[in-house]
C-alpha cells in the first residue's frame, strides 16, 4: 500500500470514539474515522474532502486523478467513485465521548451537534465580542463580572451620573470626570439636608398628632371602660354567689326566636367564685325541645375558663334559677323558681372540651303565664342565677 499523502488538517473525525474503529471505517489518506465516505471502484474509501484535496493537487500538477493507494485511474466523470451510504449510517452510529473537558457525556456521534448546542463545559464567545471563549456554564459570571466589553452604570449613578460605559474604561471615566462627581455629590447632599429637614418636619407635626390621638384614645377608652362597667351592673349584678340577669328588649328577642333569625340570647357568669367556674346563662324564648312553641327555656352551659386546671370536676353545685315577678308590692310577687341539680347529670357538667354541653330547664314558664302577670315590665325581664355550695 502507498504511503498517503500528508494532511496538515485532517478532515476525518477526530473524535474520541468509546470503542476502537475499525481499520474498514478509516480513511485511507488521513487515518481517521471517514467522514462524508467515498468508494472508489477499487475498492478503497476515503473522506470526501481527503479525496477532492488529493485530486486538486493532481490537477495542479498537471497529473490524472488516480487512487491515492494503488494508483489506479479514475475517471471522475464516470462513476468511478461514489458515496458510501452505508459505512456513513454506521459511523455515525458510533459512541464518542464529549471533546470537553469537564463533561461525562457519551453518545452517538450522529448526535454529537445537539449535545454540544447545551453542554455546559463546551467554550462559547463572549457575547460582548471580547474574544474570548469561555465554558457555556462560566458564561453569566464572565459577562457579570470579568468581561472587559460589558457595558456598566457609572458608581455615581445614585449621584446622577447618567453615563454607561465599558467595563475597560470605566477607570478612565472615573479620573476624568472626578470633577463631575464631586460637584453631583456636593448637589445631592444639599438635596439630603434639605429632604432631611422637610422629613423632621413632618415627624414632629406627626408625633404631635399622634401625642393628641393617644389623648383622645385614652379619653374614650377611659368614657368606654365606664359605659361598660355601667352597662354590665345593668345587665348582670352579682352578689354573694347570686347573679342577677336583665334582658332587654325581649318582644324582639322573641320575635327573632319565633321567626328563626337569632334562637337563643345568653350571658355570661363572670366566675362563680374567686378562681371559680365558668358558665353561660341561655335562654330561648320560643322554647326548646319538649317546651318549643309553648314555653320559655332556661339553660346552663359550663365552658372553659382561666382556672379549670385547678378545680374539682364534675361541676357539682346547685344552680337556682328564679324568673322575678316586678310587682311593685313584694307581698303578692309570684316569683317562678327552680332548682338545676348537676348531680343528676354529670355529664353535662365536666370538665369544658371543644363542645359543651347544653343542660336545663326546657319548659321553665309557659308563655301564658309569663303574659299574665309583670314578669315582663318596660319590654325588660329579670333571671336570678344562685350558685349554692354542696351541703358537707
Amino acid at each position: 500500500m502507498a504511503e498517503a499523502p500528508g494532511n496538515e488538517n485532517p478532515l476525518g473525525y477526530d473524535e474520541d470514539f468509546v470503542n476502537r474503529v475499525e481499520d474498514d471505517f478509516l480513511c485511507e489518506i488521513c487515518h481517521l474515522p471517514l467522514r462524508d465516505p467515498l468508494q472508489a471502484k477499487c475498492g478503497h474509501r476515503f473522506c470526501k474532502g481527503c479525496l477532492e484535496e488529493h485530486f486538486r493537487r493532481l490537477e495542479n500538477d498537471g497529473q490524472p486523478s488516480t487512487c491515492p493507494v494503488d494508483r489506479d485511474a479514475l475517471d471522475r466523470d464516470k462513476p468511478d467513485v461514489f458515496a458510501d451510504k452505508a459505512v456513513e449510517r454506521q459511523i455515525l452510529f458510533f459512541v464518542i465521548k464529549c471533546p470537553c473537558d469537564g463533561c461525562q457525556w457519551t453518545g452517538r456521534l450522529r448526535n454529537k451537534e445537539d449535545h454540544i448546542g447545551t453542554c455546559l463545559k463546551y467554550p462559547v464567545t463572549c457575547p460582548n465580542s471580547c474574544g474570548l471563549s469561555i465554558p457555556r456554564e462560566l458564561m453569566p459570571s464572565h459577562t457579570k463580572d470579568d468581561c472587559p466589553h460589558t457595558m456598566l452604570s457609572c458608581p455615581y449613578v445614585m449621584m446622577g451620573c447618567e453615563t454607561k460605559i465599558q467595563r475597560k474604561q470605566m477607570e478612565n471615566h472615573l479620573q476624568s470626570a472626578t470633577t463631575v462627581h464631586l460637584d453631583l455629590a456636593c448637589l445631592k447632599l444639599r438635596d439630603t439636608e434639605v429632604k432631611f429637614k422637610e422629613t423632621q418636619n413632618k415627624l414632629n407635626e406627626t408625633q404631635d398628632l399622634t401625642r393628641q390621638l393617644m389623648e383622645n384614645f385614652a379619653t374614650l377608652q377611659n368614657l368606654f371602660i365606664e359605659k361598660v362597667l355601667k352597662d354590665k351592673k345593668k345587665v348582670l349584678e352579682r352578689e354573694n354567689g347570686t347573679f342577677l340577669w336583665v334582658i332587654h328588649d325581649f318582644n324582639e328577642v322573641f320575635k327573632q326566636s319565633k321567626a328563626g333569625i337569632k334562637q337563643t340570647v345568653e350571658s355570661v357568669i363572670p366566675h362563680t367564685a374567686t378562681y371559680g367556674y365558668n358558665l353561660k346563662v341561655r335562654v330561648n324564648s320560643n322554647g326548646e325541645g319538649s317546651g318549643s312553641n309553648t314555653h320559655l327555656s332556661v339553660f346552663i352551659v359550663v365552658t372553659k375558663g382561666e382556672y379549670d386546671a385547678i378545680l374539682t370536676w364534675p361541676f357539682k353545685k346547685k344552680v337556682q334559677l328564679t324568673l322575678i315577678d316586678q310587682q311593685e308590692d313584694e307581698d303578692k310577687r309570684e316569683n317562678v323558681s327552680k332548682l338545676l341539680n348537676p348531680e343528676r347529670a354529670l355529664t353535662y357538667f365536666s370538665r369544658p372540651k371543644e363542645k359543651n354541653l347544653v343542660c336545663g330547664l326546657p319548659k321553665f314558664i309557659t308563655h301564658e303565664r309569663l303574659n299574665s302577670r309583670k314578669y315582663l315590665v318596660n319590654d325588660t325581664l329579670l333571671i336570678r342565677v344562685e350558685i349554692q355550695e354542696p351541703r358537707k
